[in-house]
């Protein structure tokens, strides 16, 4: 069996969760047994074929120095997994890596990209993968959703709410890494970013500025504001969160703050300055961190208040805010409420 000799599969759309834990085994599996019998293993479905493990093997053969005939398997196998979990930031990841890899030779990559596409004709994509598969690649101007409320206001509960009815979110962490762009007030490298996925949350689209030129840019773009019950039960989760995740539990400081290795070094310590600009108020400074939570809050809603329907201010804890949520964007509720996730 050689790695070009791929499996043909119709599986049901499947969830992110779901994805990341057949992605582990596979790659659990892959380490205990090796390239050769793992891909033999796959072939003759003792591996039971997944999105998951189709999303291993293809990183593993479209990666970085592989030879052509390995790389054209892998983007075989990540056209499987595209097929089957589109919606799945992870796969849309790695696709887009996949491609971001190659030489940079137009014709080659050309090729590669008709062949990625004759692929998801194989395998049965729905239309609305190949219209992925595109933005991933070239952008897109349609379908995006912005959660634009501060850290700590239910926007993770949101996106997982999106990426559960079926939308393309996009990785945080990449994401935050164009805070340096924010701080300069330069939004091109976020407009380009925003272009290949349809949902996003947080730093830097959580940002002040940031939603008045992702409005110029995406004129069909929808907002979600997330809050609180109150500015003061914000700020209590936002320092108990802070407290567990950069402190260890202990007050906030500034030695730990410019030690955390969070996304990379120093980026927590860019965002208290400038952003918050505890450097100047004392960190986590009540009065300053509310403040600025007030004045984005108000600043947002008046941005959009001449234009119903483009904004939507949410709190994910009031009974009927999920399904205010679908009705917003369109989508068919899949629960009653929301998920309550990155609780503190």
């Amino acid at each position: 069996m050689t790695p070009t000799e791929t499996i043909e599969t119709d599986l049901p759309l499947v969830g992110a969760t779901q994805v990341n834990e057949d992605y582990q085994n596979a790659q659990q599996q892959f380490s205990e047994m090796g390239i050769e019998k793992f891909i033999q293993a796959v072939a003759e479905k003792s591996i039971e074929p997944s999105a998951g493990c189709h999303l291993f093997l293809g990183s593993l053969l479209a990666g970085p120095g592989s030879s052509a005939v390995n790389k054209t398997a892998g983007l075989r196998f990540l056209a499987m997994a595209l097929a089957e979990a589109s919606h799945v930031d992870g796969v849309a990841g790695c696709v887009r890596s996949a491609f971001e890899a190659m030489p940079n030779d137009p014709y080659e990559h050309d090729q590669a990209e008709l062949a990625f596409i004759e692929h998801l004709k194989r395998f049965n994509a729905r239309d609305q993968v190949f219209s992925r598969f595109s933005a991933l690649l070239h952008g897109s101007d349609q379908n995006k959703v912005f959660a634009i409320g501060f850290n700590k206001t239910g926007t993770t509960s949101v996106l997982m709410a999106l990426s559960e009815m079926g939308v393309l979110t996009a990785p945080q962490q990449e994401a935050e890494r164009l805070f340096r762009d924010w701080a300069a007030r330069r939004f091109d490298r976020i407009i380009d970013f925003a272009r290949r996925y349809e949902a996003f949350q947080d730093i830097p689209f959580s940002l002040p500025f940031t939603y008045q030129a992702l409005d110029q840019a995406f004129p069909d773009a929808r907002f979600v504001l997330t809050v609180r019950g109150s500015p003061d039960e914000w700020y209590e989760s936002l320092l108990r969160f802070s407290k567990q995740q950069f402190f260890n539990n202990a007050e906030p400081n500034w030695a730990d703050m410019e030690s955390n290795a969070y996304n990379y070094p120093g980026f927590i310590n860019e965002v208290a300055f400038l952003f918050w600009r505890w450097n100047e108020f004392g960190l986590y400074d009540r009065n300053r961190t509310i403040a600025l939570y007030q004045t984005h809050n108000l600043q947002v809603q008046d941005y959009f208040s001449s234009r119903p329907g483009k904004l939507l201010t949410l709190n994910v804890a009031d009974d009927d805010s999920y399904k205010a949520l679908c009705d917003f964007i369109g989508r068919k509720p899949m629960r009653e409420t929301f998920e309550k996730l990155n609780v503190s």
